[in-house]
């Protein structure tokens, strides 16, 4: 026997596609966020420490290849 799939009235899609984002997913994507970029710190922070540079065109150029990449 065939069964028919009925879909949902157009309005409550754009009712569901018109809330914005609830607090508890704001909250998780901004603590991922915030990891993520505390990771990120504390990585080049530590795979740079031991190198001594006397100029800071280096950091500069891994900060713009590293934005570019985001």
């Amino acid at each position: 026997m065939a069964t028919t799939v009925t879909a949902p009235p157009s309005s409550a899609i754009h009712a569901k596609l018109n809330r914005g984002p609830g607090r508890l997913g704001m909250l998780v994507f901004g603590l991922v966020l915030i990891g993520g970029l505390v990771f990120i710190g504390t990585s080049i922070a530590r795979d740079l420490g031991n190198i001594s540079l006397g100029f800071a065109w280096p950091y500069v150029l891994l900060c713009t290849a590293l934005l570019v990449a985001l």
